[in-house]
């Protein structure tokens, strides 16, 4: 669904569609139908988006990028490729991902390379030297069924940051104490603390922490599906908090 004031649109998407600080064209969405308020197409993208801002957010750029990731996994999508979308910069091609750039038809994103591309044209986004803006937190939502498991990361900067899975019960929130805000806002701090140093450290974090935080996210995954069949919510609430525990193992391993 997209809202301008009173007015909207809802789209019947056929495979995916990707959305980015921008109303959509309808050839930029595979959509089966789509129902607008008004009763008829009445043009919203052109009606109500401020070209200004479209210049400065850059969102018709990185919806381009996104949606050439995306069909570059020709189907084949799972968390581990979802991560490396999310956790993407322009400029750096991604493990995992082949696809061309949304800057030009045809052109490639360059190959690996060990700084960080900074402005808006990313999917990661850090701050640049006029746009003050950044990807505050990250979250995937992984349906299995009639269940669903939450990945996120709860600090700045998915490509440093660690993903970690989250059912939501009552049962897993009283488990995990997150009603408690002092408690809450002192892991916050942690995170968003180590967050920002990786960031500014980043060769750092390719050399020394990136293979342990990805080990920690196999081992994530691993306790999470592990027989997930068969498993209680109660069970299950049971392997999140073991992933939340393992958590601050790693960020106390990692602490400058």
């Amino acid at each position: 669904m997209e809202t301008a004031g009173r007015e909207w649109i809802t789209r019947k998407v056929k495979d995916y569609c990707t959305i980015s600080n921008t109303y959509l064209r309808k050839e930029e969405c595979r959509e089966i139908e789509a129902e607008y308020s008004s009763g008829i197409d009445i043009g919203f993208k052109d009606r109500y988006e401020s070209k200004i801002y479209n210049l400065f957010a850059r969102g018709e750029f990185r919806n381009r990028y996104k949606n050439s990731l995306i069909s570059g996994l020709k189907g084949k999508t799972n968390l581990e490729s979802v991560k490396a979308i999310m956790r993407s910069h322009i400029g750096r091609q991604e493990i995992g991902i082949n696809s061309t750039s949304g800057n030009k038809a045809g052109k490639r994103p360059s190959t690996y390379n060990r700084r960080i591309k900074r402005g808006m044209g990313s999917i990661c986004i850090h701050s640049g030297r006029l746009i003050k803006s950044e990807t505050t937190a990250s979250m995937i939502v992984h349906y299995i069924n009639n269940r669903f498991i939450v990945w996120y990361t709860g600090s700045s900067f998915p490509c440093v940051s660690i993903y970690k899975p989250l059912i939501v019960s009552k049962d897993c929130v009283d488990a995990l104490n997150l009603e408690n805000a002092a408690s809450a806002a002192e892991i916050h701090r942690k995170r968003q603390s180590i967050s920002k140093k990786l960031e500014q450290n980043y060769s750092y974090f390719l050399n020394t922490v990136k293979p342990v935080r990805d080990d920690y996210e196999r081992r994530f995954q691993e306790i999470i599906y592990g027989g997930m069949e068969n498993k209680s919510d109660s069970e299950l609430c049971g392997s999140i908090v073991k992933c939340h525990e393992l958590e601050i193992e790693y960020l106390n391993r990692i602490s400058f």
